[in-house]
Order: C-alpha cells, then structure tokens, then sequence
C-alpha cells in the first residue's frame, strides 16, 4: 500500500490501526494538565480525536493537518464545536498569527521532519508560545543517536515486536518503513531542536528503544 496521506486506503488504515480509544487520550492529554484558559494546538491533528477531546476543556482547539482526508474527518468529528480551528498546512510552512498557545501536541507526527527540519521548526513557532507552555510530544524517538539506526535495528525490531504484540503483523510494513525511511532521532537531537526554541525537556519516559513520550516547556 502506497505510504501516502494523498491516498485515501492508506488514510483508512492508518485510522484503524493506529487510533487512540477515549480512555487512552485521556491518559495522553491529563500530561497535559488542560484548563479552560488554554489555547492548544494539536501538530497532526488526524481525524480530531484529539482535538475532539480537548475541545471540551480548552478555551481554543488548533488542528494542523497536511491531508484533506484527515481534515474532513476532523471537520465532522468537531462539527458544532465553536472553539475549534482547522488548518491545512505542512508543519515548516504554518504561521500561526495572532495565535499565542499555553499547550501543545505532536504525536506520531514530527517524524515526518529531518535532523535539521525538527530544529527549524521547533525555534519558528517557540515565538508563539507564552513562558511556561508545554509541549507534549509521543513520537520514534531513540536512546540511541539517528546514524546507529542500522547497528540496533535487530534490538529495534525485536522490541516492537513485543511492543505491538497481536498488532506486529498488521503494521510490520508500515513500522520498517517510518524506521529505515522517515527521520526517528535520537533524543539527544529533540533536546537540542527544543532548546533553540526556548524549550526544556521537563519529562522523558522512554517506552522502548525507538518510542517516547516527553514534554518540553517554554522556560525563555
């Protein structure tokens, strides 16, 4: 199946392998610590589980998605929700406005970036995050430095084959090609990326070798 959030089949399954279930965002999220002064921004929005979610505490609820399929299922997932904004736009060329945020989430999503694309993007848009956001992210992020991908893929994919479990076989493909393909790094490279935007890593939990959840906050 072609890799691409232009295609609809791949858009499909995507959604159904790798949504989250409402008890699992609310885990997510409650890192978070949402209040109803809050202006969130979700970077990869998909089909607005997420900012569904949010949405129901946050002041304002900011999607950004580059795929028209993704969007339209936000669009009908937060139908009626009036504190909710959508925007198609990849993550280097977004500008956010008159926009200031206090939270944010990138979650399976900024992968999608390069070494130097991650460090660009993280100091372009610190400057619309008051002192004091958070900035969650869940992501392929290694223990290890990007250029030993090769030397720990066998201990990489023994770990996800434990990690995923009954799921290992449905998304074998898609996990090879994000890992040899698409742009995991290591910490040491998100530690320097958010600290050229003001931000320090408060929070790591390391899930496996190549999956963590961290959360930076705006300290500048």
């Amino acid at each position: 199946m072609e890799q691409s959030w232009k295609n609809g089949d791949f858009v499909d399954h995507y959604n159904k392998i790798y949504s989250m279930k409402n008890d699992q965002i609310a885990n997510y999220l409650e890192c978070l610590s949402l209040n109803s002064d809050d202006v969130f921004i979700d970077f990869g929005c998909g089909n607005g589980d997420m900012l569904f979610e949010a949405s129901k505490i946050v002041k304002l609820a900011a999607g950004l998605d580059m795929s028209e399929d993704q969007l339209e299922l936000a669009k009908e997932k937060t139908k009626g929700c009036a504190n909710v904004q959508l925007i198609k736009s990849d993550f280097l060329s977004y500008n956010p406005g008159d926009l200031i945020f206090s939270k944010a989430s990138a979650r399976k999503s900024l992968h999608h970036l390069t070494d130097d694309e991650k460090v660009r993007f993280i100091g372009k848009i610190a400057p619309f995050f008051k002192k004091d956001s958070l900035f969650l992210m869940e992501d392929g992020i290694f223990t290890f430095d990007r250029s030993e991908t090769e030397e720990k893929l066998p201990q990489i994919m023994s770990e996800a084959e434990v990690y995923y479990n009954r799921k290992w076989q449905n998304i074998k493909e898609d996990f090879t090609h994000c890992i040899l393909h698409e742009f995991p790094t290591g910490i040491n490279l998100w530690e320097k990326a958010f600290a050229s935007g003001g931000f320090e890593i408060i929070n790591r939990h390391h899930i496996t070798c190549f999956y963590a959840r961290i959360i930076a906050k705006k300290v500048v």
